[in-house]
């Protein structure tokens, strides 16, 4: 805000001119009449003191006016200030992808945005009711709505009201709530004022992702093969249970967000190790296998059965882990009568 001008000499004088006149006239008869002789004394004091009061309350009106119009300047550039205010509110109000509201100290609507009309094709309050305890009946939760409730009761903020119902035509809606009390200068409770947002995208596609991962997870677990997939960081994202079987003793780490390296030395010291050689150089030689994807191998894995584990990089980086049960075959081989030498 720029600092407030200094009032113009013109506002200042015309403020103090009556009273200025006036006391310039006084003197001036005062002056004329006692170089004539024409006035005594009593009455020459009388209008000198005449005089120096038109003086004196023209200058107290010049400075009231330089007060006064001090403050009307102020008041413009406030009023120029609020109106920016309510410019940038409406303007940020526009784009908002929301709707917003205010209630009363009752918790009844005092006003609910055009963007909520829009958004619903119908009046807000045919789904909202009257108050905001009408929202109950769109909660899917009792428990959680208990909880919001109270908080409501309150007088307390609440974030991410989550309420769902279908709309006018049919179409599903799932929209969030928040809020901030509104108290006035005697501390007392007088409403909320709050904002809300479709979240209807968002919610259906978590759900068709929290859908998509279940089938993942079926499909995974109804193969005969053994699948375990890391991300590039070297952390667990999916196991399923054939590969838990494979590996029994360190079925307990094989869980989502696990570290590979974690996972082997887990597996070492559990017995995966066998005291075969140098620890050391054991854990290097697995962890080089499982980062460079070499060529399958044939493994017989702690629970006693024979695999053929296999490891494939994905596309962002990861590593895939297959294991396929070849412990049949290998029986059958051995089964098999000797060739006969030549």
């Amino acid at each position: 805000m720029s600092a407030v001008e200094p009032l113009s000499g013109p506002s200042r004088f015309s403020a103090s001119l009556p009273g200025l006149l006036a006391g310039l006239t006084g003197i001036g008869a005062l002056l004329g009449l006692s170089a004539s002789g024409q006035i005594g004394l009593p009455a020459a004091g009388a209008l000198a003191a005449c005089s120096g009061f038109a003086l004196w309350s023209a200058r107290r009106a010049g400075s009231a006016a330089a007060a006064l119009a001090r403050s009307n300047a102020v008041l413009r550039q406030a009023q120029g200030a609020l109106e920016g205010l309510r410019a940038r509110s409406r303007d940020f109000a526009a784009v908002s992808p929301g709707w917003f509201w205010e209630t009363g100290r009752d918790h009844r609507y005092l006003s609910l945005s055009g963007g909520l009309t829009a958004l619903l094709d119908c009046d807000p309050q045919m789904v909202f009711g009257d108050s905001l305890f009408d929202l109950g009946r769109l909660v899917a939760d009792e428990a959680t709505w208990a909880e919001y409730r109270a908080d409501i009761e309150a007088g307390r903020p609440f974030r991410d009201l989550e309420v769902s119902f279908e709309g006018a035509h049919g179409r599903d809606f799932v929209l969030r709530l928040s809020a901030v009390p509104v108290h006035g200068a005697d501390g007392r409770f007088r409403g909320y004022r709050g904002c809300g947002i479709d979240a209807t995208a968002e919610t259906l596609a978590l759900v068709e992702a929290r859908f998509m991962q279940a089938v993942m997870h079926d499909a995974i677990d109804s193969v005969s093969e053994g699948f375990v997939l890391f991300n590039a960081d070297g952390r667990l994202l999916i196991c399923n249970e054939q590969y838990r079987r494979a590996y029994p003793t360190i079925a307990d780490m094989l869980t989502p967000g696990r570290n590979f390296s974690e996972i082997l030395r887990a597996a070492a010291e559990r017995g995966g190790h066998g005291g075969e050689g140098d620890f050391g150089a054991w854990f290097e030689q697995r962890l080089t296998r499982h980062l460079q994807h070499s060529a399958p191998v044939d493994g017989r894995l702690s629970d006693g059965r024979w695999y053929r584990i296999s490891e494939h990089a994905t596309g962002t980086g990861g590593v895939v882990k297959i294991l396929m049960d070849i412990t049949e075959l290998k029986r059958v081989r051995r089964s098999w009568p000797a060739r006969p030498p030549g």
